[in-house]
């Protein structure tokens, strides 16, 4: 698989992803803004901070599972085609020296960093390292499955640690991000109280 190729995958899946939440999306915001706001009175809030991330993280995953199931040519892969043996697909790409093979480790890998990054700032209990690590690996094993089921693909268990490898960097990167976030609000606010101060 080419970087052109990825382009193409995440234009193609964008669009489908972006119609199958458009409908939903505008259903949401004219029962909220309308029914809700307008006829009922309501002044509850939706959580924003956690509403657009929970919406780029489907919309995500929608472009994931177009590329990984549901949108790839069927074939006549079986049962047969599963590959249980951790690191197989490492040795064969040290065994053959073929970037392709590379390649597509890597794009395994960082295909499920946002999903890393997305999960904890839409669900607070995500937050724990172990919880994003268990959901990254069942969505992978999901995404394995139905591709053996429906032929679409080959049951790898080097797929699904590369999955779930890429969902904890995406989680780490969003605790680094997360940390950096504070500790500049923390200092902003010191610098705040300092002028507060001298004044």
């Amino acid at each position: 698989m080419y970087l052109s190729d990825v382009v193409n995958i995440l234009i193609t899946y964008s669009g489908v992803a972006f119609f199958t939440l458009i409908i939903p999306c505008t259903l949401f915001l004219l029962s909220y803004f309308i029914v809700y706001r307008k006829l009922l009175n309501g002044r509850k809030r939706p959580a924003w901070e956690h509403l657009i991330p929970g919406l780029m993280l489907v919309y995500y995953i929608i472009i994931v599972l177009g590329a990984t199931v549901f949108f790839r040519t069927l074939s006549r892969y079986g049962l047969e085609s599963v590959e249980l043996r951790p690191f197989s697909l490492y040795l064969s790409a040290i065994r053959t020296d073929n970037a392709i093979e590379w390649r597509n480790l890597i794009l395994n890998i960082i295909m499920f960093m946002p999903i890393g990054v997305l999960l904890p700032l839409t669900f607070t209990f995500a937050r724990s390292f172990w919880k994003t690590f268990a959901i990254a690996c069942a969505l992978s094993i999901l995404i394995e499955t139905t591709q053996l089921v429906l032929g679409t693909g080959i049951f790898a268990t080097d797929d699904i640690l590369n999955n779930t490898l890429g969902g904890i960097a995406g989680f780490v990167l969003f605790r680094i991000g997360l940390r950096a976030l504070c500790s500049c609000t923390q200092k902003s606010e010191q610098n705040v109280l300092k002028a507060a101060d001298e004044k």
